[in-house]
């Protein structure tokens, strides 16, 4: 680097340590970014497969009926619960 004649020696030391302070906070700035995208990488890794698996028709032995029926259910969001309380269960019971 060359040093800036107007002050000499002094602002020579104040452009380096600029410098490596920028140089040291795109560091922690690469570090922290690699360390989301692999946790991100890991989570896609667990929740894919359980998609696809959700996804996909079943192959082989049709669901009994009571079970096809339940999960249409769950599809279209005629689900309750959980419930924290026997009174919450009552509350909603009595609806």
């Amino acid at each position: 680097m060359k040093a800036v004649r107007r002050g000499g020696l002094f602002f020579f030391f104040i452009r380096v340590t600029i410098v490596n302070m920028a140089t040291a906070t795109q560091t922690k700035t690469d570090k922290l970014l690699t360390q989301v995208l692999r946790e991100v990488r890991e989570v896609r890794a667990l929740v894919e497969p359980i998609s696809k698996a959700v996804q996909k028709p079943m192959k082989g032995k049709k669901l009994p009926k009571w079970l096809q029926e339940s999960l249409k259910d769950v599809e279209e969001g005629r689900v309750s619960g959980p419930f924290d309380t026997v009174e919450e269960l009552m509350v909603h019971l009595e609806k």
